[in-house]
């Protein structure tokens, strides 16, 4: 009895390292783009995808001259959005010690998205300005 408990065991092991890795499906991938709103010439410079945990991961790349990036390598069913971000330094203290103007930034967004199990999505396009 023993001896076929084990031999069914052994087959029921043999068929789960069998499984083939290489049939996995692709990791899913976003696109997004960057036109300036008031001529809507292609941003060319930095974009961040992340997702809405406050640790969460987040990429950072620049665009291409058509102002298009493909983040890819994204988590399924995950939740993402791009921003762009423009800061200001400040002017600092002027010379009677007075504060001058403090640094600011501003950031464009797309409306947050759900990755799908596979393939390629579209995360926008982002206007700026």
């Amino acid at each position: 009895m023993k001896l076929g408990a084990l031999v069914l065991s052994s087959v029921a092991v043999a068929s789960v390292v069998a499984a083939p890795f290489a049939d996995a499906a692709p990791l899913p991938e976003a696109r997004v783009c960057a036109v300036w709103a008031g001529n809507g010439a292609p941003f060319v410079g930095p974009v961040t995808v992340s997702t809405p945990q406050l640790f969460g991961p987040s990429f950072t790349l620049n665009t291409s001259p058509r102002g298009c990036m493909i983040f890819k390598h994204l988590k399924p069913h995950e939740t993402y959005h791009a921003t762009v971000t423009f800061s200001t330094g400040g002017t600092g203290t002027g010379a009677d010690g007075m504060m001058g103007s403090p640094p600011s930034s501003v950031v464009y967004s797309t409306p947050w998205r759900r990755a799908p199990k596979t393939g390629q999505f579209s995360l926008g396009k982002i206007r700026i300005g």
